[in-house]
């Protein structure tokens, strides 16, 4: 008699740091460790890597999707991993979030979507680091906005404008969970990732429309009564002698109630010289924030609103979202 060994587990860290504490508790030690930030490391593989290559997949192998992972991602982000290990293994992966049967449908395309990414030609947009950059941090940065939508009590965002959209990923998740989403204006000046955009935006709502512009922030018109307005990663990047304009000007366009936040590292927790020297100070940026700023940070997940100056840069850290409110 043959005795067939049952494959060791897989293991989805969010990185190679966080693989060690997301093992505790399995039954084996993983044998093949996937993570969703590029790892220089040889015991990790990239996760967008393993997506395009079946042959990464031990058939038959549990896979394990790791704390970090799993506090850290939108739900529907966290369906479409396991979407796609199922595809691969040929097992299901459960997750302790109940979803409908739309989020299956919207993760199903997820699914499909990071997958076309993950097999672009060399050369071609995006690479395999973007395509990570673009998940993950979409990913993450939608989990963290839509535990401050619920905090501040906004579940519902009729109109909503991203600034610097990149591929639209962060949106296209929010409008997810939001029934009253009904039109989202999406603003991106480099025109080569609007092909991978519109193939994302292409599965949504009946009910939703959608637009996008190569337009910088500075010439951004707000001409439409927006409900959220966001500026996730971008400040920094806008001219220094504009960006109070521009946030005052993206602040006259909100409905009363509705919501701006700027989601931006500051100066003092920058990890290389280089960046840091394009980042803006803490301080500065609230100085640059209309109405009376909040900020809510992952230390308390993101459902806690704090005074911005009583808390480090290094505890606010690249997730932390400073948010105004319109007065009613």
């Amino acid at each position: 008699m043959v005795l067939r060994r049952t494959p060791r587990p897989i293991l989805i860290s969010m990185s190679s740091r966080r693989h060690l504490l997301d093992a505790i508790g399995l039954r084996l030690w993983p044998g093949t460790r996937f993570v969703l930030h590029p790892s220089e490391s040889r015991h990790t593989i990239p996760f967008v890597r393993a997506v395009a290559d079946p042959r990464l997949w031990p058939v038959g192998a549990e896979v394990h999707i790791g704390r970090s992972v799993l506090d850290g991602f939108h739900p529907v982000a966290l369906a479409a991993i396991a979407n796609i290990c199922a595809r691969h293994t040929g097992k299901p992966v459960q997750l302790s979030t109940q979803l409908t049967e739309k989020d299956s449908l919207d993760a199903a395309h997820l699914a499909d979507w990071l997958l076309t990414c993950a097999a672009a030609p060399s050369g071609s947009f995006p690479t395999e680091k973007q395509t990570s950059y673009l998940f993950t941090s979409g990913a993450h940065r939608a989990r963290a906005i839509g535990s401050m939508l619920e905090a501040i009590g906004k579940t519902a965002v009729p109109h909503m404008v991203d600034i610097g959209t990149g591929v639209g990923l962060i949106p296209w998740l929010l409008c997810n969970g939001s029934v009253g989403s009904r039109s989202v204006q999406l603003f991106e000046p480099d025109r080569k990732r609007h092909v991978t955009l519109e193939r994302l935006w292409a599965f949504r709502q009946p009910q939703q429309t959608y637009t996008v512009a190569p337009l910088r922030a500075e010439n951004v018109p707000f001409s439409t009564p927006a409900d959220l307005i966001m500026f996730c990663q971008c400040l920094f990047r806008i001219d220094s002698a504009q960006r109070r304009a521009v946030l005052e000007k993206a602040w006259q366009s909100l409905r009363p109630g509705g919501a701006l936040f700027v989601n931006e590292m500051p100066k003092q927790a920058a990890g290389s010289d280089l960046l840091r020297d394009s980042l803006i100070p803490r301080d500065d940026i609230v100085s640059l924030m209309p109405g009376t700023p909040r900020l809510f940070t992952a230390r308390t997940g993101w459902r806690t609103a704090q005074e911005p100056r009583a808390v480090s840069a290094r505890s606010i850290g690249s997730s932390g979202l400073f948010v105004s409110i319109r007065p009613d």
